[in-house]
């Protein structure tokens, strides 16, 4: 290795920070799931990925979900399942976050954020969940997790179940709710169907 280069290159790469503004770092809770096949009961083979992000606004009680995939093919569903164990992968859907419409041609772009509300959940028997706070305590509590079915696997091609993470959030204003991960996305909102 040239170590007067990488020296030089460093010297460079330092100068262009110094010249950058200083932003502010802050550490996020936030709550996500890592999507996969193997995450399915019986397991898919599919090299299909894709993570899921929830946030919460306890005070409406209102609630956001953020779908990222990669390597997805006609899609049908995307929907939040509350487990009866943390075993479990057959548990039923409380949410119905996205479902396909009659457009034939429509296609799911990679990353959509659906809102969820009181309003639209399935009440369930087993496990029990009949309010919004029901669905909060799953998630809280490491319960819940989100599956993605395709024509191919209509039973579910990806899967993950919601864990807390902390991530670094990099802002010139680390305190505006505008870059909170689950809810900064407005312009790319889409209704729980697609047309």
């Amino acid at each position: 290795m040239n170590r007067h280069k990488t020296a030089f290159g460093l010297g460079l790469i330092l100068a262009g920070l110094a010249a950058q503004p200083v932003r502010a770092c802050e550490l996020k809770i936030v709550w996500k799931a890592d999507l996969s096949g193997d995450k399915i009961a019986p397991a898919v083979a599919t090299s299909a990925t894709g993570t899921a992000t929830v946030a919460f606004d306890f005070t409406r009680p209102t609630g956001a979900v953020e779908v990222d995939t990669k390597g997805l093919q006609d899609v049908r569903s995307i929907e939040l399942h509350v487990a009866r164990s943390y075993t479990d992968h057959t548990g039923p859907a409380v949410f119905t976050l996205y479902t396909r419409g009659t457009r034939a041609d429509y296609v799911l772009p990679p990353t959509l954020v659906w809102h969820i509300a009181a309003a639209d959940l399935h009440p369930q028997a087993d496990p029990k969940i009949q309010s919004f706070a029901d669905v909060v305590q799953a998630v809280l509590g490491g319960r819940a997790y989100v599956t993605v079915s395709t024509r191919a696997h209509p039973q579910g091609e990806l899967s993950g179940f919601i864990s807390m993470r902390k991530e670094a959030v990099y802002s010139d204003d680390p305190h505006d709710p505008a870059h909170d991960p689950a809810l900064h996305h407005a312009a790319r909102l889409r209704p729980s169907s697609s047309p």
